[in-house]
Protein backbone atom coordinates (compact mmCIF):
# COMPACT_ATOMS: atom_id res chain seq x y z
CA UNK A 1 0.00 0.00 0.00
CA UNK A 2 2.99 2.64 0.34
CA UNK A 3 4.59 1.56 -3.13
CA UNK A 4 0.61 2.65 -4.47
CA UNK A 5 0.00 5.54 -1.68
CA UNK A 6 3.14 7.03 -3.50
CA UNK A 7 2.14 6.59 -6.88
CA UNK A 8 -0.92 8.14 -6.44
CA UNK A 9 0.28 11.56 -4.47
CA UNK A 10 2.85 11.84 -7.05
CA UNK A 11 0.65 11.73 -9.74
CA UNK A 12 -1.65 14.21 -7.92
CA UNK A 13 0.21 16.78 -6.79
CA UNK A 14 2.34 16.51 -10.48
CA UNK A 15 -1.25 16.57 -12.28
CA UNK A 16 -2.33 19.55 -9.96
CA UNK A 17 0.06 21.81 -12.11
CA UNK A 18 -1.61 20.41 -15.65
CA UNK A 19 -4.01 23.58 -16.45
CA UNK A 20 -1.07 26.35 -16.08
CA UNK A 21 1.02 24.17 -18.39
CA UNK A 22 -2.23 23.65 -20.81
CA UNK A 23 -2.94 27.48 -20.01
CA UNK A 24 0.03 28.42 -22.14
CA UNK A 25 0.00 26.05 -24.38
CA UNK A 26 -2.21 25.99 -28.07
CA UNK A 27 -5.20 23.53 -26.77
CA UNK A 28 -6.21 23.22 -30.40
CA UNK A 29 -2.92 21.70 -30.99
CA UNK A 30 -3.36 17.77 -30.13
CA UNK A 31 0.38 17.45 -30.21
CA UNK A 32 0.94 20.06 -27.78
CA UNK A 33 -1.17 18.37 -25.14
CA UNK A 34 0.24 15.16 -25.78
CA UNK A 35 3.62 16.87 -25.34
CA UNK A 36 2.21 18.21 -22.07
CA UNK A 37 0.76 15.05 -20.70
CA UNK A 38 3.45 12.60 -21.74
CA UNK A 39 5.97 15.09 -19.61
CA UNK A 40 3.96 14.81 -16.84
CA UNK A 41 3.10 10.99 -16.99
CA UNK A 42 7.27 10.90 -17.56
CA UNK A 43 7.64 13.00 -14.25
CA UNK A 44 6.14 10.82 -12.34
CA UNK A 45 7.94 7.75 -14.10
CA UNK A 46 10.89 8.97 -12.93
CA UNK A 47 10.00 10.07 -9.47
CA UNK A 48 8.57 6.53 -8.77
CA UNK A 49 12.21 4.71 -9.90
CA UNK A 50 14.21 7.89 -8.02
CA UNK A 51 12.52 6.42 -5.14
CA UNK A 52 13.50 2.74 -5.42
CA UNK A 53 9.81 1.74 -5.89
CA UNK A 54 10.27 0.03 -9.35
CA UNK A 55 11.73 -2.83 -8.97
CA UNK A 56 11.24 -2.14 -5.16
CA UNK A 57 13.08 -5.04 -3.90
CA UNK A 58 13.46 -6.08 0.10
CA UNK A 59 15.14 -8.60 0.96
CA UNK A 60 14.50 -9.27 4.33
CA UNK A 61 11.58 -7.67 5.85
CA UNK A 62 10.57 -8.44 9.99
CA UNK A 63 8.66 -6.95 12.47
CA UNK A 64 5.53 -7.15 15.35
CA UNK A 65 2.70 -5.35 17.05
CA UNK A 66 0.79 -5.71 19.52
CA UNK A 67 -2.40 -3.54 20.64
CA UNK A 68 -3.53 -3.80 24.29
CA UNK A 69 -3.66 -7.54 25.17
CA UNK A 70 -6.09 -8.34 22.44
CA UNK A 71 -4.08 -8.56 19.35
CA UNK A 72 -0.47 -9.82 18.57
CA UNK A 73 1.38 -9.86 15.06
CA UNK A 74 4.43 -11.06 13.84
CA UNK A 75 5.68 -11.49 10.80
CA UNK A 76 8.88 -11.94 8.19
CA UNK A 77 9.24 -11.36 4.51
CA UNK A 78 11.99 -12.99 2.58
CA UNK A 79 13.13 -11.34 -0.62
CA UNK A 80 10.23 -9.28 -1.86
CA UNK A 81 10.39 -7.67 -5.09
CA UNK A 82 7.92 -5.46 -6.76
CA UNK A 83 7.63 -4.41 -10.63
CA UNK A 84 5.90 -2.53 -13.32
CA UNK A 85 4.54 0.36 -11.33
CA UNK A 86 6.76 3.16 -13.47
CA UNK A 87 5.49 1.28 -17.16
CA UNK A 88 2.42 3.53 -17.72
CA UNK A 89 1.47 3.91 -20.86
CA UNK A 90 -0.88 6.68 -22.13
CA UNK A 91 -3.51 5.10 -24.55
CA UNK A 92 -4.97 8.62 -25.55
CA UNK A 93 -5.51 12.04 -24.32
CA UNK A 94 -7.75 15.25 -25.09
CA UNK A 95 -8.86 18.74 -24.08
CA UNK A 96 -12.27 20.12 -25.11
CA UNK A 97 -13.30 23.38 -22.09
CA UNK A 98 -11.87 22.83 -18.59
CA UNK A 99 -12.41 18.41 -19.27
CA UNK A 100 -8.95 16.80 -19.53
CA UNK A 101 -9.96 13.00 -21.07
CA UNK A 102 -7.12 10.51 -20.59
CA UNK A 103 -7.19 7.17 -20.96
CA UNK A 104 -3.75 5.55 -19.59
CA UNK A 105 -2.46 2.05 -18.72
CA UNK A 106 -0.42 -0.25 -16.86
CA UNK A 107 0.61 -3.52 -19.10
CA UNK A 108 1.60 -5.59 -15.91
CA UNK A 109 2.63 -4.61 -12.56
CA UNK A 110 3.73 -7.91 -10.78
CA UNK A 111 5.15 -9.24 -7.29
CA UNK A 112 7.19 -11.89 -6.22
CA UNK A 113 8.07 -13.26 -2.78
CA UNK A 114 10.70 -16.41 -1.39
CA UNK A 115 8.93 -17.03 1.70
CA UNK A 116 6.54 -15.25 4.00
CA UNK A 117 6.00 -16.06 7.71
CA UNK A 118 2.74 -14.27 9.69
CA UNK A 119 1.72 -15.32 13.26
CA UNK A 120 -1.51 -13.60 14.46
CA UNK A 121 -3.25 -13.52 17.91
CA UNK A 122 -6.76 -12.11 18.73
CA UNK A 123 -7.82 -12.90 21.97
CA UNK A 124 -7.62 -16.98 22.60
CA UNK A 125 -7.69 -17.32 18.93
CA UNK A 126 -3.80 -17.83 17.06
CA UNK A 127 -3.86 -17.61 13.04
CA UNK A 128 -0.43 -19.15 11.62
CA UNK A 129 0.25 -19.15 8.00
CA UNK A 130 3.00 -19.18 5.11
CA UNK A 131 3.28 -18.71 1.99
CA UNK A 132 5.59 -18.35 -1.21
CA UNK A 133 4.95 -17.29 -5.16
CA UNK A 134 4.35 -15.02 -7.45
CA UNK A 135 1.08 -12.56 -8.78
CA UNK A 136 0.87 -10.38 -11.07
CA UNK A 137 -1.78 -7.37 -12.62
CA UNK A 138 -2.34 -7.81 -16.16
CA UNK A 139 -3.60 -5.03 -18.74
CA UNK A 140 -4.70 -2.54 -16.20
CA UNK A 141 -6.65 0.24 -17.51
CA UNK A 142 -7.67 3.83 -16.32
CA UNK A 143 -10.17 6.22 -18.66
CA UNK A 144 -10.27 9.38 -16.94
CA UNK A 145 -12.16 12.55 -17.42
CA UNK A 146 -10.77 15.52 -15.01
CA UNK A 147 -12.84 18.90 -14.36
CA UNK A 148 -10.30 21.02 -13.78
CA UNK A 149 -10.78 24.77 -12.52
CA UNK A 150 -8.16 27.09 -14.76
CA UNK A 151 -8.21 30.29 -12.58
CA UNK A 152 -7.32 27.75 -9.13
CA UNK A 153 -5.52 24.86 -10.66
CA UNK A 154 -7.61 22.68 -8.79
CA UNK A 155 -9.48 19.27 -9.94
CA UNK A 156 -13.17 20.46 -9.69
CA UNK A 157 -14.91 16.98 -10.65
CA UNK A 158 -13.46 13.81 -11.56
CA UNK A 159 -15.32 10.47 -13.32
CA UNK A 160 -13.30 7.19 -13.49
CA UNK A 161 -13.18 4.05 -15.22
CA UNK A 162 -11.00 0.95 -14.53
CA UNK A 163 -10.83 -2.09 -15.77
CA UNK A 164 -8.64 -5.30 -15.59
CA UNK A 165 -7.45 -7.79 -17.66
CA UNK A 166 -6.80 -10.30 -15.14
CA UNK A 167 -4.71 -11.44 -12.33
CA UNK A 168 -2.36 -14.28 -12.65
CA UNK A 169 -1.79 -16.41 -9.62
CA UNK A 170 0.81 -18.60 -9.07
CA UNK A 171 1.75 -19.55 -5.17
CA UNK A 172 3.95 -22.28 -5.00
CA UNK A 173 3.09 -23.28 -1.67
CA UNK A 174 0.07 -21.32 0.95
CA UNK A 175 -0.47 -22.99 4.24
CA UNK A 176 -2.65 -21.95 6.46
CA UNK A 177 -3.11 -23.10 9.93
CA UNK A 178 -1.14 -26.59 9.10
CA UNK A 179 -3.40 -26.96 5.77
CA UNK A 180 -2.39 -26.94 2.46
CA UNK A 181 -4.26 -24.47 0.25
CA UNK A 182 -2.45 -23.49 -2.39
CA UNK A 183 -4.81 -24.51 -5.14
CA UNK A 184 -8.03 -23.06 -3.66
CA UNK A 185 -5.76 -19.45 -2.99
CA UNK A 186 -4.50 -19.59 -6.76
CA UNK A 187 -8.32 -20.26 -7.54
CA UNK A 188 -9.52 -17.52 -5.74
CA UNK A 189 -7.40 -14.73 -6.62
CA UNK A 190 -6.55 -15.71 -10.14
CA UNK A 191 -10.37 -16.37 -10.85
CA UNK A 192 -13.26 -15.48 -8.01
CA UNK A 193 -11.06 -12.06 -7.54
CA UNK A 194 -11.22 -11.00 -11.09
CA UNK A 195 -14.97 -11.78 -11.38
CA UNK A 196 -15.83 -10.16 -8.21
CA UNK A 197 -14.16 -6.87 -8.94
CA UNK A 198 -15.85 -6.47 -12.38
CA UNK A 199 -19.09 -7.05 -10.53
CA UNK A 200 -18.90 -4.40 -8.07
CA UNK A 201 -16.51 -1.83 -10.83
CA UNK A 202 -18.92 0.44 -10.80
CA UNK A 203 -18.58 0.60 -6.78
CA UNK A 204 -14.87 0.71 -6.70
CA UNK A 205 -14.55 2.93 -9.42
CA UNK A 206 -16.85 5.87 -7.09
CA UNK A 207 -15.02 4.90 -3.88
CA UNK A 208 -11.76 5.91 -5.93
CA UNK A 209 -13.14 9.19 -7.54
CA UNK A 210 -14.51 10.65 -3.65
CA UNK A 211 -10.99 9.27 -2.38
CA UNK A 212 -8.61 11.25 -4.81
CA UNK A 213 -10.94 13.92 -4.74
CA UNK A 214 -10.76 14.31 -1.28
CA UNK A 215 -6.69 13.84 -1.79
CA UNK A 216 -6.34 16.70 -4.04
CA UNK A 217 -8.15 19.13 -1.67
CA UNK A 218 -6.31 18.51 1.31
CA UNK A 219 -3.19 18.97 -1.65
CA UNK A 220 -4.57 22.22 -2.84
Amino acid sequence: MKIIGFALFALLATANSLPQQVQSSNLKDSRVLDQVVMGLIESITQLIKDHGLDPYVAVLAEGEIALGGILFASGRVDNFVFSGLSNIVVNSVSFSGTDLDIDISLPRIAASVDNVIGDVTIGSRNIQGEFSGRIAIVDLRLAARISLGLSAYLLDDLSLSCQLGGIEADFSSFVLQGNDVTDSVNNFVGNTLPNLLIQYENEINRFFERFIIRIVERLS
